[in-house]
């Protein structure tokens, strides 16, 4: 888009033409992406405060914390309990519960036990359990703060890639492919 009527050049005699519809967005977001998050972030936390009573939020949350409280623990305890089964499957000693996830990497060598098995549904279902409240508890806020949605929809969201991720763990190395009949060494992916 050329500026036919030379207002550009009236302003600045020096300025390059600027072709506004050949502006690469895709570029633009790739390099704005972090400050974007940040402000929507920075937007969904502040506009509770803008909109809403502060005596409203504090009555929304007392009023969510008889459930949400109680659940949430026993979500974490599910979460931490699984990945307890996992490394106990492992052979690995667990040391803090809260850091269990830094273990996760000697996890190979229980590869598709029993015991692995149930600590990885039962891990699942806890950090399920986890975004699943904070989801509820969110939508339980005035409609002002569902802005904060964006929080437990990346928790579920990361959760589910992290399982789908890790579903490898639920299969005896060198089992037999149903479609080809080949076996593989699921260390190393050779066929």
């Amino acid at each position: 888009m050329a500026d036919p009527e030379g207002y550009l050049k009236m302003s600045n005699p020096n300025a390059p033409e600027i072709a506004l519809d050949k502006v690469d967005s895709k570029s633009w977001y790739q390099r704005h992406k972090v400050k974007l998050a940040v402000g929507a972030g920075a937007i969904s936390l502040a506009a509770p405060v803008a909109f809403q009573q502060v005596e409203e939020m504090i009555d929304a949350v007392v009023e969510s914390a008889h459930w949400a409280a109680p659940g949430m623990s026993v979500a974490f305890a599910a979460y931490a309990g699984g990945a307890a089964l996992m490394l106990a499957a492992a052979g690995s000693k667990i040391r803090n519960p809260f850091k269990i996830h830094l273990e996760f990497s000697r996890l190979r060598k229980a590869q598709g036990s029993r015991t692995m098995q149930a600590g990885f549904l039962t891990n699942a279902a806890g950090a399920y359990g986890l975004g699943g409240i904070e989801f509820a508890a969110v939508l339980n806020l005035p409609p002002s703060s569902w802005g904060l949605l964006a929080i437990p929809a990346a928790d579920l969201a990361l959760t589910t890639v992290r399982v789908n991720g890790s579903l490898s763990l639920l299969k005896k190395p060198g089992l037999q492919h149903e479609s080809s009949g080949l076996s593989t060494n699921s260390n190393t992916g050779e066929v």
